[in-house]
């Protein structure tokens, strides 16, 4: 999701932070225009992560959140790496629905 998008669905006042990232294990296919991210053994999937500045307030992104990813995408833990070498377990929307809804292709923000 790109910083404006991510700005309007959350309803945030400045433009949020992203950070390049990786996860491992996963594999982007498309659903018409959108992103999937699927089980891919040894597959790497590069995108951005997002961190929540106000702890008290993660309840409320995610359940926004989800609202915009639709039921066709469930909230998954992932590890993931950043170019610095850090780590952190982070909150993805992976695919949870038929695979057959989806097609070879790239994403790129």
């Amino acid at each position: 999701m790109d910083q404006q998008r991510l700005c309007l669905v959350l309803g945030l006042k400045s433009v949020p932070i992203l950070r390049p990232a990786y996860v491992i294990g996963y594999e982007c296919m498309l659903w018409g225009p959108y992103p999937a991210l699927v089980n891919k053994v040894g597959g790497i999937v590069h995108g951005v992560a997002y961190k929540v500045q106000d702890e008290a307030n993660v309840e409320n992104v995610r359940e926004k959140l989800a609202r915009y990813e639709t039921d066709k995408y469930r909230r998954a833990l992932v590890a993931a790496s950043y170019e610095d070498g850090s780590e952190a377990t982070a909150s993805a929307f992976v695919w949870d629905s038929d695979r057959e809804e989806l097609e070879a292709g790239a994403f790129d923000l």
